[in-house]
């Protein structure tokens, strides 16, 4: 499987960590896309033909470096030159925690989220890949499509947003499942998709 790819497709947010009202951490790597990539990278100790890349988008401040010195391809990461990385707050008090955003969700969502147009360089080389962004339910099945049919991915991780895993949307979601392999909603999730109280 030489030239092989594995690809996580989200956004990257650089993060502030507050706890307990102190700031402990300014513009910490964020997005549970990065997550995925650096697991990816791991495949990388026994199989280094392997490309581990990520698709996202970024602004003129953000230090590439900082991922291609830990393995990550980042070929298909694109800067708009005139726009400042996504940002946010992460707050843990009173063994809670929340997430504030410190960019607009409307700039987030126009500038950053990943198109499909952002996929099609991806013609039958992927082995793996990980879909979380900023596609509700509703419109991510041309995503997945592209990335079984015309990609050819081998195995699909499916790592929904919260606001989209309403009841509403169950029927959405099964139309999808023969596109994917797994399906990764975090407990309030998968609650709030059954109609449960979460």
């Amino acid at each position: 499987c030489v030239g092989m790819v594995c690809v996580s497709i989200s956004g990257i947010i650089l993060d502030q960590v507050v706890v307990d009202g102190q700031v402990v951490c300014q513009e910490s790597l964020g997005g549970i896309g990065l997550h995925a990539v650096y697991g990816m990278a791991l495949v990388q100790l026994t199989h280094p033909h392997i490309k581990v890349q990520l698709v996202a988008k970024v602004g003129h401040d953000f230090d590439l470096s900082l991922l291609t010195a830990d393995g990550i391809d980042v070929t298909n990461i694109s800067v708009i030159p005139d726009k400042v990385t996504a940002r946010s707050s992460q707050q843990f008090a009173n063994g809670r925690a929340s997430h504030v955003w410190l960019t607009s969700v409307d700039e987030f969502r126009k500038v950053f989220k990943v198109q499909i147009d952002d996929l099609l360089r991806y013609n039958d080389q992927l082995l793996g890949a990980s879909f979380h962004t900023d596609q509700s339910i509703p419109i991510a099945k041309p995503y997945l499509t592209h990335l079984r049919t015309v990609a050819k991915a081998q195995f699909i991780i499916w790592e929904p947003v919260s606001p989209s895993c309403i009841v509403a949307n169950q029927a959405q979601l099964v139309e999808c499942f023969p596109l994917i392999d797994v399906f990764s909603p975090n407990l309030s999730e998968l609650r709030a998709l059954c109609g449960q109280q979460v």
